[in-house]
């Protein structure tokens, strides 16, 4: 048999819904699926409406209330926790996973959402500063530890744009934006804290500066105290949700199922270091991520703003995540990722819905690390890069000008540069099949140092917009850049990569204004 040509044609209006729909159908079935894993142990019963720590915990009617008193609790191998839905805990500090254990859901309705960030609602939460349309926050995040990466306005109708500054003194997330209700642009200039937020909804932090010991928070509403113009605040800050915790005598955390519940308003909503025989699925991530990692890039020059759905930063030996939809992501939703000398083997991606975010999956290592056994499949990654996480750093000394705003990636895969076979390293049967992905603002991958001989990309769907990237590919320095075109994308498949894909493109805006179908009222916004 021949080789299959590559397909880079329009895609027909039936084609374009037949994936939304596919998409739209999985993202649901997974926000409205039940509980039905296997309890062997002790199941113990938590409800922030209806119970009480001073009871048992060992049935509904006796159920415990706060994440507290399961931090406090020590499980026994095979026991699950089940928090009651239509609950909602609040809190700050991370709900600590231990190993062996089940965290599930009992009851009717929603999802139980376990949500990291702060409530600033209140108009007593606010108040008038000297600077016009500036409001300043009345009480304390926590300082860098819990610096704030985004503001949530009335559960999504609107989110806060994060300036910061470079070392030069220029400010950073400017150009473009788009805010939930109105688009602006503003150029990049000196930084002046507080004094250099001129648009609506644009906010500061002053940890930022990299002083901990400061800890204000200013945002700039041209409406009035944020308080009375909103119904509900959230501040999305640095902490993460759960946590998986290595067990002390083995140095893993393992046998951790992680199951039905949703994720709010944090850096991280699943994280952990070293991760073995475990599984996250059939859970919900919503307004993840944006906070300052702590760390410079691009030469020491611009903070590196960060925060993923789900996270293991360490060695991974059977890692499993299915079956879950992640909305409003700052950086990627399901990754492994180390950058020293770790191995990975056995992480298995599927069946995830990821829309409005930066990055579905990402997968990189240090220079000397193994990767074993990764299958990344079946996943749907749609609207990739339209959503808040549109406003990545604009990089004022890396990127020119005209580059900075709507820089927004997203798509099938992002591997760093560390993420090739150099000496030592070593990648073995990993696979990388039968995506779909739907359209991006900008690009669908960002992936360096790839090769056929690191990662199969093969029989994906790639739906994208003329005029956009395909992304940064194979070998290189930086990683050479290919335009989402015939010529570029048959370069690549004769390269070994992407074999048996189909590539389509739609005219701009096929959907109308792309960037406003994240909001509430959009038929995608789930």
């Amino acid at each position: 048999m021949g080789k299959k040509p590559i397909i880079y044609e329009l895609a027909s209006d039936e084609l374009v819904k037949k994936y939304l729909d596919e998409s739209q159908a999985l993202a649901k079935e997974i926000i409205n699926s039940e509980s039905n894993v296997e309890i062997k142990g002790t199941k113990y019963y938590v409800s922030s409406s209806e119970g009480d720590d001073n009871n048992d915990g060992l049935t509904p009617a006796t159920a415990w209330k706060s994440i507290d008193k399961l931090n406090k609790t020590k499980f026994a191998y095979g026991d699950g926790v089940l928090f009651k839905r239509g609950d909602e805990w609040r809190y700050k500090d991370a709900l600590n996973g231990q190993s062996g254990v089940t965290y599930t859901a009992y009851g009717e309705g929603k999802k139980p959402r376990l949500n990291g960030s702060v409530d600033a609602s209140s108009p007593d939460d606010w108040e008038k500063t000297e600077f016009e349309n500036v409001w300043h926050y009345t009480k304390k995040t926590g300082g860098f530890t819990y610096n704030v990466g985004c503001i949530v306005f009335d559960g999504g109708r609107a989110w806060g744009v994060l300036v910061t500054p470079v070392k030069s003194g220029e400010t950073i997330d400017r150009g473009v934006v788009f805010n939930g209700l109105e688009y602006y642009e503003n150029p990049v200039e000196m930084f002046k804290g507080p004094a250099s937020l001129k648009c609506n909804l644009e906010f500061h932090h002053s940890i930022a500066n990299e002083d901990p010991t400061v800890d204000d928070l200013w945002l700039y509403c041209k409406d009035g105290n944020p308080g009375e113009v909103f119904d509900t605040i959230d501040l999305v800050d640095r902490g993460t949700t759960m946590w998986l915790e290595a067990d002390p005598e083995t140095k893993w955390a393992h046998d951790i199922v992680v199951d039905n519940i949703d994720f709010y308003g944090a850096c991280f909503g699943v994280a952990c270091g070293n991760v073995k025989n475990t599984v996250v699925q059939n859970c919900t991530f919503r307004w993840i991520g944006g906070p300052v990692q702590g760390v410079w890039m691009f030469g020491g020059d611009t903070w590196v703003r960060y925060g993923n759905a789900i996270e293991c930063f360490g060695r991974c030996d059977g890692f499993i995540m299915r079956y879950n939809y992640a909305t409003h992501v700052y950086d990627c939703c399901w990754t492994a990722q180390h950058t020293g000398k770790v191995s990975f083997n056995d992480v298995q991606i599927y069946k995830n819905v990821a829309d409005f975010s930066n990055t579905g999956p990402e997968v990189w290592i240090g220079d000397g690390g193994h990767i074993t056994n990764l299958q990344i499949h079946d996943n749907y990654n749609r609207f990739m890069g339209y959503g808040w996480s549109h406003q990545r750093p604009a990089y004022p000394n890396y990127l020119s000008k005209k580059e900075s705003g709507w820089i927004g990636a997203g798509g099938i895969f992002y591997g760093a540069y560390v993420t090739h076979e150099s000496e030592g390293s070593k990648f073995e049967n990993n696979d990388v099949y039968h995506n779909v992905n739907l359209f991006a603002g900008s690009g669908l991958s960002e992936a360096r140092f790839i090769h056929p001989k690191t990662y199969n990309f093969h029989d994906n769907i790639c739906i994208l917009e003329e005029g956009k990237r395909f992304g940064r590919w194979l070998p290189a320095p930086a990683g050479r850049l290919y335009n989402y075109n015939k010529e570029d994308l048959t370069e690549i498949v004769k390269q070994g990569l992407e074999k048996g894909t189909d590539f389509y493109y739609t005219k701009p805006n096929p959907l109308g204004d792309m960037y406003k179908l994240c909001l509430p009222d959009s038929e995608y916004m789930l």
